[in-house]
């Protein structure tokens, strides 16, 4: 399925991305030629760099000894590595534009009913592209939308929860252990107030517009509790995540674990407490509590 993932403006908070259906974008790498009726003279194509499975196009300077490029490359192996995935045969192109002004202009002028956003993941048919602009919080919106890149690059069916929520576990820096700070103290502030995960209400989002920040926490933290666990439920969801990349829907994950749905959430609660110093989750009550999180009004590029 095409989609379209972006980066929020305000920290790492995703809150109101958006997913479009059946966009077509035509594939080019250099010269004037025609991308969705306009000219790609206008796309950061001055410096290019080739690297496996991964071209960038920069309005800078970029050598391919560079961070950026090394950091992605090392990325891209941590995802195929950690999910035990082959290498994909498309590549992720990423889009580096000058700075924000020149990026913003450019994304109103071809996909005018986007939000705001600082760095944009869009996967079609023809193209698997990373659009963002060299700024402080580059690092962060690369690792996040790369990820995205490199799982729609080898999957034909992933989840909408399991799709962020790989994207959320791969963007802290390989120092943070793949910790997300944010989304923990989030969650840690929700438990105290009594909320429960719940991995089958996460299942039934099938547009991010129906997401809420709370649930990017929780995709999160139910990816993090699975990578992070024992060999045997580590395995459960390496096992499901390579269903994905037949072209027969798989079931939910929630029908494969094994467990029940007390038993599920209370593995991704000991965990999160272990995390967070906290004590043992409290057990799970017969009508599941959930915290109310609204999302915050979006506001402009910083």
């Amino acid at each position: 399925m095409d989609a379209i993932r972006p980066a929020d403006p305000q920290a790492k908070s995703r809150t109101t991305p958006l997913r479009v259906a059946l966009l077509t974008l035509a594939v080019a790498t250099a010269g004037c030629v025609a991308h969705r009726g306009q000219s790609l003279v206008d796309l950061p194509i001055r410096h290019s760099v080739r690297s496996e499975r991964l071209i960038v196009h920069s309005d800078l300077p970029i050598e391919k000894e560079s961070d950026i490029v090394r950091e992605l490359e090392e990325l891209r192996l941590d995802v195929l590595s950690t999910l035990a995935l082959p290498e994909p045969k498309r590549p992720v192109i990423v889009y580096l534009f000058e700075n924000e002004p020149r990026y913003t202009a450019y994304m109103k002028r071809h996909f005018p009913k986007l939000p705001g956003r600082r760095a944009f993941f869009v996967g079609s048919t023809t193209e698997l592209a990373v659009y963002a602009f060299h700024g402080d919080h580059l690092a962060t919106d690369l690792r996040h939308e790369y990820t995205h890149g490199v799982l729609h690059a080898g999957l034909r069916n992933i989840p909408l929860w399991l799709d962020e929520g790989l994207a959320e576990y791969f963007e802290p820096g390989r120092d943070q252990k793949r910790i997300n700070r944010e989304h923990l103290e989030r969650l840690s502030a929700a438990m105290a107030g009594g909320w429960q995960p719940d991995l089958e209400r996460l299942e039934q989002l099938t547009d991010v517009s129906e997401m809420q920040a709370m649930d990017y926490h929780e995709a999160w933290a139910w990816v993090y509790s699975w990578l992070q666990a024992d060999d045997d439920d580590r395995q459960k969801l390496v096992s499901y995540i390579h269903r994905l990349r037949e072209s027969t829907p798989a079931p939910r994950l929630s029908e494969s674990l094994g467990l029940t749905r007390d038993e599920a959430g209370r593995r991704v609660l000991k965990q999160l407490a272990e995390l967070t110093g906290e004590p043992g989750a409290a057990p799970f009550p017969s009508a599941i509590g959930r915290a109310s999180f609204e999302a915050p009004e979006p506001s402009s590029l910083p």
